[in-house]
This record gives C-alpha cells, sequence and structure tokens, in this order.
C-alpha cells in the first residue's frame, strides 16, 4: 500500500531568520495562502504577530494605512504599555513600630495620603479597545454605593461612588483603589469589599475595562485620613518585585496588561 506524503501543515511553519538565510521558503507561504491567509504566528521570542499572505489582501492592509497601522506599537497590547508593570506603593510611615499588631494602622508618610499615577493610553482616536488586567493588591477594604459588579467574589465594581460621610468610621477613611479612565469616562474601584474594618486583602484577579485610543488612564490610591491599615498580615507576592522576599509594612498595588482587543 502506498503511503502518500500529506505535506507541512500550520505545525510546521517556521518564520525564523535562520529560515530565509539561504532561500525563501515558498512552500510555507503557499500553505499559508491555501489554509491561513491570515494566520496568528506565536513567534517564540516575542508576542507574536499577524501573516497577511494573499496578494489582493496584502495591496488591502498597505493602502489602508488608517487601520493597519504599527504608529502605535505592532502589537495591540503595546497600547496599554504605560500600565503594564504599573505599581503604588502605599508604605507605612518609617517610623511605624514593629512587630505590627493585629489590625494595626500607621501614618502615611508626609505627602502620600494620596497617590496618583496618570498615563496615557495609545490607540487610534474614537476606537475602543477591550483591555483585561491582572491586578494584584494587598490592600484594606472599602465600600462603594451604586455600580455594577461584573464578576462573583472580586473586589471590582464599574462606576458607583464614594458612600457619603466624612468621619473616621466612613468609606471616604478607608483607602480606596481606583482606575479612572476619561474615555469613555469611567470609573473602576479595585478593592470594593462591600464593608470597611481594620482587614487586610491579597488579592490576584483580572478585569476588563474599555479604554477608547488616545485616552487618559488615572490610577489612584485615596485615603481620606492620615492613616492607613498596616500590612498586619504580612501578606507579600512572592516573585514580585519590590517586595518579592519581605513583605511591606504598608499596602501595594499592581497591574500588568494580559489582553488588548477592539471592542466588538
Amino acid at each position: 500500500m502506498t503511503v502518500l506524503d500529506p505535506g507541512p501543515s500550520l505545525d510546521d511553519v517556521n518564520l525564523e531568520n535562520d529560515v530565509f538565510a539561504d532561500r525563501l521558503p515558498h512552500e510555507t507561504f503557499a500553505l499559508l495562502r491555501r489554509e491561513a491567509p491570515v494566520w496568528w504566528y506565536d513567534w517564540p521570542l516575542g508576542r507574536g504577530y499577524w501573516c497577511v499572505t494573499k496578494h489582493a489582501d496584502v495591496v488591502a492592509v498597505s493602502r489602508d494605512t488608517k487601520t493597519f497601522t504599527s504608529e502605535h506599537g505592532a502589537n495591540l497590547e503595546d497600547l496599554a504599555k504605560n500600565l503594564n508593570g504599573l505599581f503604588i506603593d502605599a508604605k507605612c510611615d518609617p517610623a511605624t513600630p514593629t512587630p505590627l499588631a493585629n489590625m494595626a494602622t500607621c501614618l502615611h508618610p508626609m505627602g502620600m495620603q494620596r497617590i496618583e499615577k496618570q498615563v496615557m493610553f495609545g490607540g487610534m482616536p474614537g476606537t475602543v479597545y477591550t483591555v483585561k488586567l491582572r491586578v494584584r493588591g494587598i490592600w484594606e477594604p472599602t465600600k462603594i454605593q451604586g455600580g455594577e459588579r461584573p464578576y462573583d467574589k472580586v473586589p471590582f465594581t464599574v462606576g458607583g461612588m464614594l458612600p457619603p460621610g466624612t468621619g473616621s468610621s466612613d468609606a471616604i477613611a478607608y483607602q480606596q483603589y481606583s482606575i479612572k479612565v476619561s474615555e469613555p469616562k469611567q470609573t473602576y474601584w479595585l478593592n470594593d469589599h462591600g464593608y470597611l474594618a481594620h482587614d487586610i486583602h491579597k488579592l490576584d484577579y483580572q478585569a476588563t475595562l474599555h479604554i477608547a485610543g488616545g485616552s487618559s488612564v488615572t490610577v489612584s490610591m485615596n485615603d481620606g485620613n492620615e492613616r492607613e491599615i498596616a500590612n498586619w498580615t504580612q501578606d507579600f507576592f512572592e516573585g514580585l518585585a519590590p517586595y518579592d522576599t519581605k513583605p511591606s509594612l504598608g499596602q501595594s498595588l499592581r497591574l500588568d496588561v494580559v489582553s488588548v482587543a477592539t471592542s466588538q
């Protein structure tokens, strides 16, 4: 019985530089044109890229420089590069006595009662992108009034506001971690646990935001008084600098970009 060689498959496609050293791999491009004319290549040295191999498609892409542009980055994730790795370090005052007692508090260092970091999001103005973030926080709980909770058992709230009240037992006095997007205008609350207490939570979750190209994004920690709940549980994320081997006395927030896509 004769066994026919099926030939190369998409699993065999290799577009590394050394493949092109001696000749053009015409059979590879023929395979792509036949089976996957628009194909995502998982580049081993990076995030990967799209391969467009049919002549008509290449011409169309080349002529539409508004839609198909690398001006804002070769990958959509590059549009959110200013958010990737963003870190808020809500330290305790250096004079905080240790070891920390259960439910201990500490003073904010001078000028650190509010920490705000504003970044610009890339992309085309008028285009809205769906941005998935990994959120890692060691923080105290707060409580937000209204808004929507898109995920079960995750303290992530879209919209809403702080409840009224300015006293030490009101929500304003418990640190709020939030992301504010200028367009479409929205506030995303990251630590809305729905109650107030001298607790510390260690959270690691993913959440989705909607951000228009060219928008400003403000990530902040805000406290309505001069004290925060100290990290009396001594939590930290192993391998996540700068507190990868030893916990901070205070609180922290770290954001990492998981994916970016155009909204449907």
